[in-house]
């Protein structure tokens, strides 16, 4: 009996292969998942108001529409914030856990694109977009 299920196992698991079927992966820099239409890009480490702070970076396999995205992301990180907004006119969803130390930023050209990257990061303290527009913009306004 269980001879005849050896012999199907193994084309199910080509055909899964076969038609993309992807586990979500785990950000090494933050231990968070990471949606499975990204691929690992690289590891950068930036100093912030005297803190070193640590971003991964990742690429989108293919154009997903940011609610989409985001709406996979609200799913696999409960008891994160979400905060929606725009940096440099592009669309820009980011999910940061209760001290703003750990976030996930994802940006799309425009509403109607799709994602096409996501950062990563750890030691970034991020409360508001406004936070996150500053730093990314290279501001030293943000540091007390």
């Amino acid at each position: 009996m269980f001879k005849p299920l050896a012999h199907v196992f193994p084309i199910i698991l080509a055909a899964l292969a076969a038609t993309g079927a992807q586990a979500a992966q785990t950000d090494k820099l933050t231990g968070l998942p990471v949606n499975p239409d990204l691929t690992y890009s690289d590891l950068q480490t930036t100093t912030v108001c005297s803190t070193q702070v640590h971003t991964a970076n990742y690429t989108a396999r293919r154009s997903e529409p940011i609610k989409t995205v985001s709406a996979w992301y609200a799913s696999h990180l409960r008891g994160f914030t979400q905060i929606h907004g725009a940096i440099s006119g592009r669309p820009t969803e980011a999910f940061m856990n209760a001290d703003g130390t750990i976030s996930v930023q994802l940006v799309a050209n425009s509403p109607q694109t799709g994602v096409y990257a996501a950062t990563y990061s750890r030691n970034a303290k991020f409360q508001t977009m406004s936070n996150l527009t500053t730093w990314l913009a290279g501001s030293a306004g943000m540091c007390h």
